[in-house]
């Protein structure tokens, strides 16, 4: 398993060209993935509106580009969309009250139930 992402404070973008959809990297990790016959499957990052390190607009405006791509670049094989299974529908910069495990960064036990729960098993046959 391999974790990329803005939600690191130390986490630079890789540079992007006009044509390439949103990165030539993730582009380049998955093509070598499915050379060898493996599947990739990438998730959305869950809500995270107040961390002052990963938070800032610019932040924010990455973590929307980063969504954007997954949900729509038909790289991956699947995209399992942990925002959409626990965000609040009225806020969705934020996690539904229940489960938000109280830090508004991570997800409380009934969000990560919620989140297991909403993974097609079918992809993992």
């Amino acid at each position: 398993m391999a974790s990329f992402g803005p939600w690191r404070p130390d986490f630079q973008p890789p540079p992007r060209t006009r044509n390439s959809g949103h990165s030539p990297g993730y582009r380049q990790i998955i093509a070598r993935a499915h050379a060898r016959s493996v599947k990739i499957y990438l998730g959305t990052l869950t809500p995270n509106p107040f961390d002052p390190l990963t938070s800032t607009p610019a932040k924010v405006a990455m973590r929307d580009a980063v969504h954007h791509w997954i949900r729509t670049s038909h790289a991956p094989d699947a995209v399992i969309d942990f925002k959409a299974m626990v965000r609040d529908p009225t806020k969705p910069r934020q996690f539904k009250p229940e489960f938000d495990s109280g830090d508004h960064l991570h997800p409380s036990e009934k969000g990560h139930q919620a989140m297991g729960k909403g993974i097609d098993i079918s992809l993992f046959p």
